[in-house]
């Protein structure tokens, strides 16, 4: 089974339906298909999660992501490490100095 591995611009494009969004959208289905593994890097997450929340606030962005970790044939790897993005993108609720 061939691996692929997505970076945080992969992630962002796909959610944000930036281009290049079918590609991912297509290794996604793949994904889901069996036919191929996706995996994210706890740091390329957090920097999705900086970068999104920045374009649309932390709530928003903290939500695509959940969206994105629920399907489960795309985010093995990243099972529970939501907060583990928030820490590597040193982005808090209560934190607006994060985002400047």
């Amino acid at each position: 089974m061939k691996v692929y591995v997505l970076d945080a611009s992969a992630v962002i494009r796909y959610l944000t339906e930036g281009v290049g969004e079918e590609k991912v959208a297509s290794l996604i289905r793949r994904s889901g298909n069996g036919e191929t593994r996706l995996v994210v890097s706890v740091i390329n997450w957090g920097e999705a999660l900086y970068s999104l929340a920045k374009i649309a606030g932390l709530a928003k962005a903290t939500s695509d992501l959940k969206t994105l970790e629920h399907f489960s044939y795309c985010c093995r790897a990243l099972k529970g490490s939501l907060n583990q993005a928030f820490a590597s993108s040193a982005v808090s609720s209560g934190s607006s100095s994060a985002m400047a």
